[in-house]
């Protein structure tokens, strides 16, 4: 099977070097998540469930909103923290860089202004007080995009400790549990933002782009450290960001890292695996398990370190997941095309008045729940020009053969 050629040819880097003159979110022990099911049939609920329960197990007086209304979304907790100024904020939806919608004309965008009408509920993030909040997660296809003027960036210059964002789509299914993983490390209160986008990124999604987060601040610290921390020291910022290019072209690179995983695993052949390669912090190089056809979420992850170039590898191929994998695809008749009527009946359903670009049809192994699925991944795009990039999965019931 064939594998991408990628090479990074140099890096680009970002200074950010601005002072904040910042109060502290010190005793500001309050939480928002915020998402809603959407008229097209995307969601992001559980997402934010998880992140709710997560700042809830870490003592936080937490709020969560799913049915955004310009009322609810400017209200305050018990203690009259307004919800938009709570010690950790976690927002997960429909985005571009300079915004995320949400239900009922809601809107929070990058800018310092508030529009609240019958017909429009738009709320500028940075018309609050940022300095009260010690993190801001803004999951949503590129809202940490290159450039000055995106939502995490801009966020952070307005004093919050710790932004996310996504420098390109963000597959919301494949997101879910990146997001579990992310919170099962932050909850402890001592785990960095960073080592916990880390450590959710060291496994194989469905789609890899998950790993394209950039976080802007003091990322190097969990967010309990400022909700705990009695400081009133200016914070001056001078993050460095790594901006690595990328050329599909040309393979010196990646023979390197084909060379390290033959040599640390051995008796592997390549051609059962298709390379991908993502992330803005660091590098990783998945090499993603193909069994006739179907894609596995069983592979290796190569992480390269942008800083000591060291490359360490991540073995998400168990021997025995590969072993019931190999089993149950290969002896299985798999039709998919009653799957993919009812897809595309969903899609017509959903995303009646939408463009619709296909990216991807995908058969799906998960090595988790031992089940395969049919998937189409496509792009959604409105008359005003906003998108949406998600997928439909349909499990297959599939019959062995005889």
């Amino acid at each position: 099977m064939k594998k991408a050629k990628i090479i990074i040819l140099g890096i680009a880097v970002l200074f950010l070097n601005s002072i904040v003159t910042a109060s502290t979110p010190y005793s500001n022990k309050t939480a928002l998540s915020i998402d809603v099911d959407y008229a097209d049939g995307t969601s992001g609920v559980d997402q934010a469930t998880n992140s709710y329960d997560t700042y809830t197990s870490m003592g936080l007086t937490t709020k969560k909103i799913t049915n955004t209304t310009g009322t609810n979304v400017q209200g305050k907790h018990s203690n009259g923290t307004k919800y938009l100024e709570s010690g950790i904020i976690y927002l997960v939806g429909h985005s571009e860089y300079a915004g995320m919608t949400f239900i009922n004309n809601v809107r929070i965008t990058s800018s310092t202004y508030n529009i609240d009408t019958d017909a429009k509920h738009i709320y500028g993030i940075r018309n609050y007080d940022n300095t009260k909040t010690s993190m801001i997660t803004f999951a949503g296809c590129n809202t940490a995009q290159a450039g000055e003027d995106n939502l995490a960036l801009l966020t952070y210059g307005s004093g919050t400790k710790i932004t996310m964002g996504w420098t390109t789509d963000l597959n919301i299914a494949s997101y879910k549990n990146w997001n579990k993983r992310f919170n099962e490390k932050i909850k402890d209160k001592s785990t960095s933002a960073l080592s916990a986008a880390e450590s959710a990124s060291n496994h194989i999604y469905l789609s890899n782009t998950v790993k394209n987060y950039r976080l802007y601040g003091k990322f190097n610290k969990n967010p309990w450290h400022f909700l705990n921390t009695k400081s009133t020291d200016n914070l001056i910022s001078s993050e460095r960001i790594s901006n690595i290019k990328i050329n599909k072209n040309n393979d010196e690179n990646t023979q390197i890292i084909d060379s390290y995983l033959m040599n640390e695993i051995g008796n592997i052949d390549l051609n059962d695996y298709k390379l991908e390669v993502n992330g803005v912090h660091q590098r990783y190089y998945d090499y993603v398990l193909y069994i006739n056809g179907v894609r596995t979420n069983l592979g290796y992850t190569i992480v390269k370190d942008n800083t000591t170039n060291e490359l360490i590898l991540y073995n998400n191929a168990p021997e025995d997941k590969i072993k019931t994998a190999k089993r149950i695809i290969t002896n299985s008749n798999i039709n998919t095309s009653a799957f993919e009527k009812s897809i595309e009946q969903k899609i017509k359903n959903y995303y009646n008045e939408y463009m619709i670009n296909n990216v991807d049809d995908i058969i799906y192994y998960d090595s988790d729940d031992e089940k395969m699925y049919v998937v189409k991944e496509f792009k959604a795009t409105s008359s005003n020009g906003n998108y949406i990039l998600t997928n439909i999965m349909e499990e297959v019931k599939w019959k062995r053969k005889h």
